[in-house]
């Protein structure tokens, strides 16, 4: 009679296959075990795959009778390990690697994707970092002088704090012809000599946020000066030759028109200077409500804003006309400064500048150079 066979434990369905596994006799009259058949079916990993992967059998399991091999799986690293996962008689090997080579792969990957974050955001920054016109216009880009460096580039050579600026302040250009005393322009011919002049004696041409940022403490040239004009950006385009031949950098305080001739004429005054604001119509603002006075504002620098790309800061009074009701407007639509039309040196330390009222230097068609000299330094 058969002896009774030892009940296979009910947690661990695949004891049979185990115990073949290791050639375990289960008793006298029991059928022949999968492992005196197929004796590769002593170790987890057949000597066929240990053979060709080169490893070793796997480490046997608790209990594996004495006689068989127990040295263990050969590894390839002592940092790299690899585990083996058994069920069924089917083994997998898994790869294990070390706990600072995976911390360090995460790092790399985290890396990349902050990288290409930043090389986005880069190309963003850079275009809100352009300058607030454009340096590369025919004329002004190149061998332009020391004068026309892009902004950062200027400062960077600035160290003085002069007490005043003279702010020039010009209409639009006229010709001998149509009697400019009388309209109160310049010819071009004597504004060529003013800006001779100017360079002759050391001046360097700031604009309009240069010099608003004196006011807040920055440095500027030795002997700064500040060109503004005023008019329509048709009627000024007639200086942008006079001063690319000097070499001077100029405000433009504008008149909105909406026409498309005048939106290019804008964008051409670019090339020497920036924009500052002239409200949207003719009469003066002190003439105006309140209301009005609001709207001719907003919809000049919404304008000058839509053409440049960048809105102004500065605003000159046309015909020098304002009243209680126009510097809340100024305020309220965004602007920072504000330029009267006379008052002489206009000065730059904060305390004794009032930002809504900041002095020009009207210059006038019959201005001998003598005479526009004495103007310059005050006189």
């Amino acid at each position: 009679m058969d002896a009774p066979r030892e009940p296979t434990p009910p947690c661990r369905p695949d004891a049979p296959e185990r115990a073949a596994d290791y050639g375990e006799d289960r008793g006298a009259g029991s059928a022949p075990t999968p492992a005196a058949t197929n004796p590769s079916r002593r170790f987890a990993t057949p000597p066929s795959t240990a053979a060709a992967t080169g490893r070793g059998p796997t480490a046997t399991r608790r209990g594996m009778p004495s006689g068989h091999d127990q040295t263990g799986p050969t590894q390839p690293s002592a940092r790299i390990k690899d585990r083996t996962v058994g069920h069924g008689g089917r083994t997998t090997t898994y790869r294990v690697w070390p706990l600072w080579f995976r911390v360090v792969r995460v790092l790399l990957g985290l890396g990349l994707v902050a990288g290409a974050v930043g090389v986005a955001r880069g190309i963003d920054l850079a275009d809100l970092r352009s300058p607030p016109f454009d340096l590369d216009v025919p004329g002004l880009s190149g061998d332009r002088g020391e004068n026309l460096d892009e902004t950062e580039g200027r400062r960077s050579g600035w160290t003085a704090r002069p007490a005043t600026v003279p702010v020039l302040m010009y209409r639009q250009l006229g010709d001998a012809s149509e009697g400019s005393s009388t309209q109160r322009e310049v010819i071009p011919e004597r504004l060529g000599e003013q800006l001779a002049h100017l360079a002759e004696q050391g001046y360097t041409s700031v604009t309009v946020s240069e010099y608003l940022a004196a006011l807040d403490g920055a440095a500027l040239p030795e002997r700064p000066v500040l060109l503004t004009f005023d008019g329509t950006a048709t009627e000024l385009g007639a200086y942008l030759p006079i001063l690319q031949e000097h070499r001077m950098v100029a405000t433009f305080f504008i008149v909105a028109s909406g026409s498309p001739a005048e939106e290019d004429a804008v964008r051409a005054l670019l090339a020497a200077g920036e924009l500052g604001g002239h409200a949207a119509t003719p009469p003066l603002l002190s003439e105006l409500s309140a209301v009005k006075q609001r709207a001719a504002i907003v919809e000049n620098r919404e304008w000058l804003e839509g053409i440049a790309g960048t809105a102004p800061v500065a605003f000159a009074y046309p015909a020098g006309g304002y009243n209680d009701e126009t510097v809340p407007a100024l305020e309220a639509a965004g602007y920072a400064i504000a330029f009267d039309a006379w008052g002489g040196l206009a000065p730059v330390t904060d305390r004794a500048a009032n930002r809504w009222h900041l002095s020009r230097i009207a210059v006038e068609p019959d201005d001998s150079v003598e005479s526009f000299a004495a103007k310059v330094v005050g006189g």
